[in-house]
């Protein structure tokens, strides 16, 4: 009865890891779920004419940003439940070549914010008037908006950090390569 019980028991353990193997399998195959796609977007808005290749520093952002080859500025916000995500997901460690903009008419709040996702205070812009997502034209969160030669180049608006991260090694690469392209920035470098 003993071997009989144990042989039951190991083909019911190999019937359960062919199952789960299988369904791992499905899983594989299957399509991304909408929340997936949801994280995955990157969705382009127009500049006006008037935004497009003006330095940084004339929208309220650090002066170090206008002698960049690339950079985005990540805007952010306290009532932006995807924001919320993002910003975690940053581990308190922003990238070299982004710039965290934290927007919310409240300053107070924008500060506790920030301090309850790890962001380096530091290294954060806080907007509490709104003049840099006013002069940048960012109408909701979050958003990126990328600089070439510290020139506004693009914007747009993410679906969470694995858009983020595309972003980051995509974008970025082919504004650098594009600048390699031109053979000189649009204007000199101060550096040189």
């Amino acid at each position: 009865m003993e071997v009989a019980a144990l042989v039951v028991s190991i083909a019911a353990l190999v019937l359960c890891g062919l199952v789960a193997l299988a369904v791992m399998e499905l899983l594989a195959d299957r399509p991304p779920s909408a929340s997936q796609l949801a994280e995955d977007a990157i969705e382009a808005f127009d500049l006006s004419p008037g935004l497009e290749g003006t330095l940084a520093s004339l929208h309220g952002l650090p002066n170090r940003i206008d002698r960049t080859s690339a950079h985005l500025a990540l805007v952010i916000s306290p009532v932006c439940a995807t924001c919320h995500a993002l910003a975690s997901s940053l581990e308190g460690v922003i990238p070299d070549n982004v710039t965290v903009v934290v927007t919310a008419a409240d300053a107070v709040q924008m500060r506790k914010w920030a301090t309850v996702h790890r962001l380096p205070l530091d290294e954060v812009v806080f907007d509490d008037d709104m003049t840099i997502v006013t002069a940048l034209e960012v109408t909701s969160s979050p958003a990126a908006v990328g600089f070439l030669n510290g020139e506004v180049a693009f914007a747009v608006h993410l679906g969470g950090r694995r858009a983020l991260d595309e972003l980051l090694t995509q974008r970025v690469e082919v504004l650098e390569q594009a600048n390699a392209a031109q053979g000189t920035s649009r204007r000199p470098d101060p550096d040189h």
